[in-house]
């Protein structure tokens, strides 16, 4: 049973056990605002069908959603078929998903305010006996993102329809420390990477909402974005 303050509200370094912690994480993901990131080597069907609702929503009300996994080559036959589906699932919705090589860390981290960790597998959890603590605060938010190289480069977006040469790894946006950047999900494990210098485009699988022709993805002054590929007759943009 987790301690819980006089007024019922957990605080910094709670520990929750596998029972009392599915309520207060639903409650929790139903309040990010900006940003959620979860890493959970392995997936499975029926414990990430529970949870593609709630994350739709945040997605549809802008909310960035990052899941990190093991590759399905380090994965048993039953889960990695079920790996495979379940991150169709989330790219579908628009989640970024980043294999992971031999990672095993069940962590969970929203906007820059509250973050889990301990042994519950988040997207795969069943019936087993886990136990999670919550943690509040900015500093034990940077501290558990820092452990995990998870500050250095922190993935925005996929790019839609945009695949590593050498692996097959979906390309991506991250954030770093100078701004935005492109690298190829399974990085550093793959050294594939994309050039997009000045005047250089690549088509995405994307359509203009203005005239129907595909976007092309370039390099600007201030940063990527999609541009219409009937430019100049159409000068649809879009931030990315």
């Amino acid at each position: 049973m987790s301690q819980q303050p006089q007024q019922g509200e957990p605080i910094s370094g709670d520990l929750f056990t596998e029972r009392d912690f599915w309520p207060q994480f639903i409650e929790d993901i139903k309040n990010v605002k900006s940003r959620l990131v979860i890493l959970s080597p392995f997936l499975s069907i029926r414990r990430s069908g529970m949870l593609m609702e709630y994350f739709q929503a945040m997605i549809q009300r802008g909310v960035e959603l990052c899941v990190y996994t093991r590759p399905k080559s380090q994965q048993t036959s039953e889960m990695a078929s079920q790996a495979e589906i379940v991150i169709e699932q989330l790219k579908g919705i628009g989640a970024a998903v980043i294999e992971r090589r031999s990672m095993h860390q069940k962590v969970a981290l929203l906007d820059g305010s509250v973050a889990w960790e301990g042994s519950l597998n988040i997207l795969s959890h069943r019936d087993t006996g886990e136990q999670m603590r919550r943690f509040e605060g900015q500093s034990s938010i940077h501290e558990i993102a820092r452990c995990l190289d998870l500050d250095g480069a922190e993935v925005t977006s996929n790019i839609p329809n945009l695949q590593c040469p050498i692996c097959g790894s979906p390309l991506v946006m991250r954030r770093g420390k100078y701004g935005k950047f492109f690298s190829y999900s399974k990085y550093p494990d793959c050294k594939g990477r994309l050039n997009l210098g000045r005047g250089k485009g690549v088509t995405v699988d994307q359509l203009c909402s203005e005239c129907g022709r595909p976007m092309v993805m370039r390099q600007g002054k201030k940063g990527p974005f999609l541009g219409c590929s009937g430019y100049p007759a159409c000068t649809s943009t879009v931030n990315l």
